[in-house]
């Protein structure tokens, strides 16, 4: 059986003079990974030139059906990209859009099913709510946004009908093909 090291007996590279060190501790170095170009491990993310078009398209559907709202875009970690509040849209919305649209991008689901999760699972929907520690709003016009079968983010639209909410995120994902 090996003597388990004590403060006295290691050594951090010093050797004692005539003794074999008995073991060897080598730091170990932080290895970062660069991103690489290669097509097979190309990088996939929400960035704001997708952010922006995603608002132009989910805005242009609002004024068609003469709504106002407000349109949050979150990367896959559910980090606000970017934020638009239509003239006139509800003051409220812009934390009620970026809450669904961190809720789509963290459990990776649309708003309809966090809705149904958090009715038949209120327990669940509270601790997991908890954990995250961000808010997150339940309820239609938050889609995960997808790229090459990977999410990279989140769109959460709010300030009108539900159903409106939802039909102004499904036009700004529909922008993106």
């Amino acid at each position: 059986m090996r003597p388990v090291p004590t403060p006295s007996n290691v050594s951090l590279g010093a050797e004692a003079k005539g003794k074999a060190p008995r073991f060897h501790v080598q730091a170990r170095k932080s290895v970062r990974r660069q991103p690489t170009t290669s097509s097979r491990y190309a990088l996939v993310s929400m960035d704001l030139a997708d952010a922006e078009k995603l608002i132009a398209a989910a805005q242009e559907k609002a004024r068609s059906i003469n709504v106002k709202v407000t349109v949050a875009v979150v990367d896959d970690g559910a980090h606000l990209v970017a934020l638009a509040r239509m003239d006139g849209a509800n003051p409220m919305s812009p934390m009620i859009a970026t809450g669904k649209a961190v809720g789509a991008a963290m459990f990776r689901r649309d708003g309809a099913w966090l809705l149904s999760a958090a009715n038949d699972r209120p327990a669940f929907w509270g601790a997991v709510k908890g954990m995250a520690g961000r808010d997150m709003v339940p309820g239609p016009g938050s889609l995960p946004i997808t790229r090459n079968g990977a999410v990279i983010g989140a769109i959460g639209v709010s300030g009108a009908a539900p159903n409106e909410d939802l039909a102004c995120a499904e036009a700004a994902i529909s922008s993106l093909s």
